[in-house]
């Protein structure tokens, strides 16, 4: 595999050193969390507040922080403030940008100002199952780099895979699903996206989809076979565009076949070509999927 990360590092938190973090809102109950719920937001308030209230509802585990990073300079942060200190019992920093800084910006600034070990990237049109903390910790460990699970979807039927239960997590597990890898169904170590640099905005529509690509290769991960968050692709204009839908596959055929170029296991690379259609062979690409799923 890649196996270098001082080839992938890039500095992204430099870009958005100038930009300030103002904090308007803090309640702490936890000094020292080990898991940070990150929420970025931007203009969409009343669905912040279902985001919110889905991660202080966790159940079962409360050693967590939920950090609100507000994109907007121009924010209406009265009726924020309002919502989120009704939770008297939670840990919860907001935060407003002083100027918008993208959303993956946005993201990075998240991690900078996260206290947490472990860290969620959690949409402000996305929800947390009350179950996710208390079941995600149980697999933390720091030789690794994410745990991921599996993500309910709108109007769509949950897909289990009976090879993937709790297991560890290869890359090219998800290469062949990468629809299953949105940000609100992965923990990560915040070491692992802190030494590759932050979310990087030049891979634009996909710089999630490359950074757990990275993450994956260079530290590892583990696999949950069951869904703790939810994905609401209402709403999700931009992501449902044709030039998102173009710009998306293109990059991540780019970057499967490079990918796949630089894997030394013959099998691997064999099966993966097939799986991923970079050879054309419809029977041997479901063929390939399988194998892949249990390897």
């Amino acid at each position: 595999m890649l196996k270098n990360v001082e080839m992938l590092y890039k500095d992204n938190f430099l870009k958005i050193n100038g930009v300030n973090s103002i904090l308007h809102y803090e309640n702490i109950v936890h000094e020292n969390p080990q898991i940070s719920i990150i929420i970025p937001t931007f203009q969409r308030n009343e669905l912040l507040k279902e985001s919110v209230l889905s991660a202080v509802n966790q159940a079962e585990y409360d050693d967590y922080e939920v950090i609100v990073v507000d994109n907007d300079p121009d924010s209406n942060s009265a009726k924020i403030i309002e919502y989120l200190s009704q939770f008297k019992d939670k840990t919860i920093r907001y935060y407003i940008n002083d100027s918008n800084i993208g959303m993956f910006g946005n993201w990075n600034r998240g991690l900078m100002l996260a206290m947490g070990s472990w860290v969620v990237i959690l949409n402000d049109d996305d929800l947390l199952y009350s179950g996710f903390l208390s079941n995600y910790s149980k697999f933390i460990h720091d030789d690794i780099g994410v745990i991921k699970g599996l993500v309910s979807y709108d109007n769509q039927e949950l897909i289990y895979n009976p090879f993937w239960y709790n297991k560890s997590l290869k890359i090219y597990n998800i290469m062949i699903r990468p629809y299953l890898g949105v940000s609100n169904c992965l923990l990560y170590n915040k070491n692992s996206l802190i030494k590759l640099g932050g979310f990087d905005d030049s891979n634009k529509y996909i710089a999630d989809l490359v950074m757990l690509f990275r993450v994956v290769d260079l530290y590892g991960g583990y696999q949950l076979n069951e869904s703790y968050s939810y994905y609401r692709e209402e709403g999700q204009n931009t992501c449902k565009s044709p030039e998102w839908i173009n710009i998306g596959s293109n990059a991540v055929v780019e970057m499967n076949k490079d990918i796949v170029s630089r894997i030394n296991n013959r099998c691997i690379k064999f099966l993966l070509a097939y799986a991923l259609g970079l050879k054309s062979c419809s029977l041997c690409g479901k063929l390939s999927r399988r194998l892949l799923n249990v390897l």
